[in-house]
This record gives structure tokens, C-alpha cells and sequence, in this order.
């Protein structure tokens, strides 16, 4: 009696627990699907690549082995792909970021948007709460220094696996060290005059000429070289070979002589 009395209370727990796991999965779903596909922000005085920069940071410090990132001259792109594996099933997901910036009258404005994609059905997105995106713009607030503490995962209701995933690998919490510095527009105006009167390397190239006028080809100076350091070869060798047949000429001439001079000796012994 009391064995068939577990087996009963087991089979109740076993259902609930069965219960319980498709209602959390439902209540996901339910959330994402009626979550938000974007929000905006404006930062004044804060230029776009500042804002590209944090950006991209708080996905290095969130967890930097599971994002992908791709940064562009206006948008950073972020794919965080994964495979999910249940008792009774598996799926995966592949959660997209767009941030998208564009300066203004001194002011930057950034478009952030961001969709689930499970199962490969990209016609199927799925959107996340907007607790999700104030998580975002709070750390990106603090890289840029306008927050001075950086958001954990369990001060918001972000437990979705986007950004808080229990297996993110490579998590990092930031300081102050870790804020950027010159984010203005005024600092981003300093770069570019450095970058356009300071002493530009590039300019300094030889500019190699492809016109008619070839004064300033390297190649052809460098022909014109050739044929000189052959011309003057040439005249040392032809010297050479002047001088060596002037001493053959003469050793000759001077054997003959002897030759000469020994047959008249030998005429005159025979005379006598």
C-alpha cells in the first residue's frame, strides 16, 4: 500500500515537473514574441565613434567568446549563435544586434535593434522585453561615463540568455580604467586635423609616373643606370685587353731579338 501510495505521489511530482517545464518555455515564448523590435537614443556632444566603441566593448566584457562582431563605419553588427538542449528537445538560436549611429547638429543618434532567430526561420524573428535594451543602454551609458556603475544581470530581468546566458564564456567587470576618454565632438575634431596637416607617411611616397614624360620613372632610371655601369665595364675591358696585347706584342718582340741575336753569335763561333 504504501509503495503503490510513492509510485502515485511520484507520478503526481513527475507531472508537475512536466507541467512546470512547458509553462516556462511557453511564458519565453510568450515574452519574446511580444517584445519590442527597436529602440532610440540621442547623445549629445558625444560623437558616433565613441558610441561604435562602447558598443562594442560591452559585448568584450559581457562575454567574448560567444559574439560575433562586425564593426562597420556607421553600424556595429553582433551574432550570439547557439544550440539549446532540453530533455525532450533541442532548437537553436541565433540572437542578432544592430546598433546603428548617425551624427546630427553635434548630436549622435543611435537606432539599436535586435531579434531572435530560432530554428533558421528568418521570417519568423522573435523580439525581446524592454527590460533587454535598458540593460543595454546602461552599460553602454557607463562605458561612455555617463553611468558610473556597470549593470550586473541580476539587477534586471534579462535572464533570456542574450546578454546573461549562465554559460557565457570570458565575462569581464569593467572600471573606470575601462570608460573612454575623448568622446566629443570637439576631440573628434582633434583627430581629423591631426590626421590632415600632421606629418602624413603617405605623402611621402615616390609617385611612380605612367605619362610620357619619364624624368621621374625609377625604372628608367634604373635602365639609364644599367647602361651606364655596362659602358663603363665595356671601356675598362677594352683598356684591359689593349694593354695585355701591347705586352704580348712586346715579349714577343723582345724574344725575336733574341732569338735574333743568339743565331748571329752562333754564325760568328762558326766563322772562327
Amino acid at each position: 500500500m504504501v509503495l503503490v501510495n510513492n509510485i502515485k505521489n511520484f507520478r503526481s511530482l513527475f507531472v508537475f515537473f512536466i507541467v512546470l517545464f512547458f509553462t516556462a518555455c511557453s511564458v519565453s515564448s510568450e515574452n519574446l514574441n511580444k517584445g519590442q523590435e527597436y529602440t532610440k537614443r540621442v547623445y549629445k556632444d558625444i560623437n558616433k565613434d565613441a558610441i561604435l566603441e562602447a558598443s562594442k566593448k560591452i559585448f568584450m566584457y559581457s562575454g567574448n567568446r560567444d559574439f560575433i562582431i562586425d564593426s562597420y563605419r556607421d553600424s556595429v553588427h553582433i551574432i550570439k549563435p547557439k544550440l539549446v538542449v532540453n530533455i525532450f528537445d533541442a532548437y537553436t538560436t541565433e540572437d542578432n544586434w544592430s546598433i546603428q549611429v548617425e551624427e546630427k547638429n553635434k548630436e549622435t543618434h543611435v537606432k539599436l535593434h535586435i531579434q531572435r532567430i530560432v530554428d533558421f526561420k528568418k521570417n519568423e524573428p522573435k523580439y525581446f522585453k524592454k527590460d533587454l535594451y535598458i540593460f543595454f543602454w546602461k552599460r553602454l551609458d557607463f562605458m561612455l561615463g555617463l553611468n558610473k556603475n556597470w549593470p550586473t544581470c541580476n539587477e534586471y530581468n534579462v535572464s533570456d540568455s542574450a546578454m546573461c546566458d549562465g554559460d557565457l564564456w570570458d565575462k569581464v567587470t569593467p572600471n573606470k580604467y575601462d570608460v573612454l576618454k575623448n568622446i566629443s565632438f570637439a576631440d573628434k575634431m582633434k583627430v581629423r586635423n591631426i590626421d590632415q596637416y600632421g606629418d602624413d607617411i603617405l605623402a611621402k611616397d615616390i609617385e611612380l609616373s605612367v605619362e610620357e614624360d619619364t624624368s621621374t620613372d625609377i625604372l628608367l632610371q634604373e635602365d639609364s643606370l644599367n647602361e651606364k655601369i655596362n659602358e663603363k665595364s665595356l671601356d675598362i675591358i677594352d683598356s684591359e685587353i689593349d694593354k695585355l696585347n701591347k705586352e704580348v706584342n712586346e715579349n714577343i718582340d723582345t724574344t725575336l731579338d733574341k732569338i735574333k741575336t743568339t743565331e748571329e753569335i752562333i754564325k760568328d763561333n762558326k766563322k772562327e
